[in-house]
């Protein structure tokens, strides 16, 4: 009876593969398209790997990249590079391969670099211009509360530079991003641009800017 079921449930089953991206159903995550724009492909199980972290040129590329230009730098270096050894760079003569983890040493000199590039951006954004980065639809007297519809749509732009997520101004997960900016400007007694300044920070410092 017991092998008769065995049959019965091998004749009548496909084989699953190893891949669950590869599931006969599996529907395609959305916005998961291929590099020319054809067809959605499959997103693996996020689950499948840890994520890890950029590398240190990277890392610093990246910051530059986001900022439009500005970097860690002191005196023209760039700290990153400076400290890239103790960053996990390997030297090639004790070690070949780059530590990616996102060590607490890691995470402080990265929230040391936020802290100084968004510094410096701040100071940027107030001159105005083409390039800036987060004061683009609101300006800096524009308040949450008088003009909230502007501070959102800031911050989906800044999501989207940031972090690649394209997230709508009304979209539910806007209100973290939304609460953080609000506590920050009434901590700061009305002053957007520290506001502004502390949103710098959190999106630099998220794991969703430097690991994947």
């Amino acid at each position: 009876m017991i092998s008769a079921l065995v049959l019965l449930a091998a004749c009548g089953t496909e084989p699953v593969p190893d891949d669950p991206s590869v599931l006969p159903n599996s529907v395609p995550s959305e916005g998961a398209w291929d590099p020319h724009g054809e067809a959605p492909l499959p997103v693996a199980d996020s689950t499948s790997r840890d994520r890890r972290r950029m590398d240190v040129d990277q890392l610093d590329a990246s910051i530059r990249a986001v900022t439009g230009g500005i970097g860690w730098d002191v005196n023209g270096v760039s700290q990153i590079t400076s400290l890239s050894a103790t960053l996990g760079k390997p030297d090639y003569l004790q070690n070949t391969f780059e530590d990616l983890t996102a060590t607490l040493l890691f995470q402080k000199f990265l929230e040391d670099a936020a802290a100084s590039v968004c510094d410096q951006l701040m100071l940027r954004e107030q001159t105005g211009g083409a390039d800036n980065v987060f004061l683009v639809a609101a300006g800096p007297d524009d308040s949450a509360q008088a003009d909230r519809a502007k501070i959102q749509e800031n911050l989906s732009l800044a999501l989207l530079r940031f972090h690649g997520r394209a997230v709508a101004p009304t979209d539910p997960a806007m209100e973290p991003w939304m609460f953080l900016f609000e506590g920050a400007e009434l901590a700061a007694e009305g002053d957007s641009i520290v506001a502004w300044r502390t949103v710098c920070v959190a999106l630099l410092t998220h794991p969703d800017f430097y690991s994947y």
